[in-house]
């Protein structure tokens, strides 16, 4: 029935986030490599080689820069610029 399958998609959505949390939990802290892609209102954003999402307070797009990991967000994590 419909509303099982909803309640199905819900919950396996919530396990999907609650994963993902505690996978970007396990990079707090660390310095990784970020390919600057874009800029955004904090900064710029990019990725790093195991694709998480990072806002980060510099950076020239293009580049790859070294970036701590300190904070989660929605979509990934924020960082710091360690190395231009």
């Amino acid at each position: 029935p419909e509303h099982v399958k909803a309640e199905r998609v819900r919950r396996l959505i919530a396990l999907g986030d609650e994963l993902a949390k505690k996978y970007y939990e396990s990079f707090l802290g660390k310095t990784v490599s970020v390919l600057v892609e874009d800029p955004a209102p904090e900064g710029m954003t990019g990725y790093t080689p195991e694709y998480i999402h990072v806002v980060m307070n510099g950076g020239k797009t293009g580049q790859v820069v070294k970036v701590q990991l300190d904070g989660l967000t929605d979509e990934g994590m924020t960082g710091k610029l360690v190395e231009p």
